[in-house]
């Protein structure tokens, strides 16, 4: 029996050679968030922030419509007989200037004859344009200045993806704690097998010289068998610890993406100092959100702006731009102008200050959010740090109370040895030193898991 702490030594030393994995608290951490599902959103978010922004981009694109149009009217531009009842011919006036032959010009007479000069007019049987009217065309717009809508636009759909990627950050820094619980209570565990291995060598050991004293007539049977079934109830205590340890650990995989054929070897994670200094993911989200409200304020500016544009159209209908030419031919033609464009919308003035107020209300909430969450920081560091002096404390103690445990046990094996007293007193001394040992682990194992809480909080 007394080879069992070393076997399982070996055994674990062979798990290891034959593929196990070392393991250190910030490895454990790192690779957790890595193989969370969560962190497919990173890709998610980014392809919608870039498919969004090359949307906007395409606002500079050249803007095509084309279109169909016939309609009826009940009314339409016409000359024949109303037009003779307001112009005589006989009645119209000639002036101006003569051009002359060295470049100059003079002016027309008053008394001039024209009476052999024509004047045509539409005859008097033209009905003018028809009441049906049809189109089919094409109008070109390009943006030349919009104000820095679509920049802006961009710009906040960037810091939309930062933000949701930030939150991202927030929920998968929730990991560490629990990778931390785990990793402290597996490193918990293995203390305390190791804690029962010390305890079954003294037990194995006491059972052996009982069994040699009873071979000398100096110990009864009783005393062999009391031995031997605390150092059972021990072993079972054993098998207890690392049943839990294996569920400990299965959890452990599963968050690492760790194959659970692969033994891991945890490394006790070295002491801390505290720190001063706040790196949260919480506060990089606040950052961004700041980043967010700046980029939509900028955007509520450039929507007061005018917005330039070039243009161009045609079409091919009747009538068209010629509309004495369509009162006299309804056939139709092609018709085409360019030119500039100045569109100037104040609807935007109406809510404007109202907008700017909201923007102001959220960069002042932001500002809140952010002065509670560095005082509750504050208030669980200063709660971490109290907790680690507390348990410095604690192992002061400990180490005195191992010592004299130590020496009262070796006590009682003597006074066992010599017959003073009985076998139970001395299981108790021995349960009494395998318990202050225990209680010393535990305190140091969590004082580490308080240090690096404290780690943790701050994100350093």
């Amino acid at each position: 029996m007394r080879f069992k702490p070393i076997l399982g030594l070996m055994m674990s030393l062979a798990s290891v050679a034959a593929g196990g994995e070392t393991l250190t608290l910030e490895a454990a951490q790192q690779r957790a968030q890595d193989n969370y599902p969560l962190v497919k959103r990173y890709s998610l978010i980014q392809q919608t922030a870039d498919f969004t922004v090359n949307n906007l981009a395409k606002g500079w694109l050249p803007q095509i419509a084309v279109g169909v149009q016939v309609t009826m009217q009940n009314r339409s531009s016409k000359t024949g007989d109303d037009i003779y009842s307001v112009i005589d011919p006989n009645e119209i006036k000639v002036s101006g200037y003569i051009g002359l032959a060295n470049g100059g010009s003079m002016p027309i007479p008053e008394d001039a004859d024209f009476s052999t000069v024509e004047v045509e007019l539409p005859p008097p049987d033209v009905k003018g344009v028809g009441k049906l009217q049809y189109r089919a065309g094409v109008e070109v717009n390009q943006m030349i200045w919009e104000g820095g809508v679509i920049k802006g636009q961009q710009q906040v759909s960037r810091l939309q993806g930062q933000v949701q990627s930030a939150q991202t950050d927030v929920d998968l820094y929730s990991l560490h704690e629990r990778v931390a619980d785990l990793y402290f209570g597996i490193l918990l565990i293995d203390e305390r097998v190791r804690l029962v291995d010390d305890m079954l060598t003294l037990l194995d050991n006491s059972e052996q010289k009982l069994t040699t004293l009873q071979e000398k007539g100096l110990a009864t049977g009783g005393d062999v068998a009391a031995v031997k079934a605390e150092r059972l109830k021990t072993q079972q205590q054993r098998t207890q610890l690392t049943n839990t340890r294996r569920n400990f650990e299965r959890v452990l995989d599963i968050f690492v993406g760790n194959d659970e054929r692969t033994p891991l070897t945890l490394v006790r994670p070295p002491e801390l100092l505290p720190s001063a200094q706040t790196l949260r993911p919480e506060l990089r989200l606040l950052d961004s959100q700041l980043a967010l409200t700046d980029a939509q304020e900028r955007l509520l500016r450039s929507t007061l702006m005018p917005r330039v544009s070039a243009f161009a159209q045609g079409y091919y209908g009747y009538p068209g731009f010629d509309l004495m030419h369509d009162m006299m031919h309804r056939s139709p033609s092609f018709n085409g102008m360019v030119g500039l464009r100045v569109n100037w919308t104040i609807g935007s003035l109406y809510t404007y200050r109202n907008d700017r107020a909201r923007l102001a209300l959220q960069r002042n909430e932001i500002d809140t959010q952010r002065e509670t969450f560095l005082f509750n920081t504050r208030l669980q560091s200063a709660q971490e740090t109290e907790a680690v002096a507390g348990y410095r404390r604690l192992l002061g103690d400990d180490d005195q109370i191992i010592d004299l445990r130590v020496t009262v046990r070796k006590a009682a094996e003597s006074k066992l040895n010599h017959g003073i007293i009985d076998v139970n007193n001395l299981l108790q001394e021995i349960s009494k030193e395998n318990q202050a040992r225990i209680a010393r682990s535990q305190h140091q194992l969590e004082m580490l898991q308080h240090m690096y809480k404290d780690k943790i909080i701050h994100n350093n």
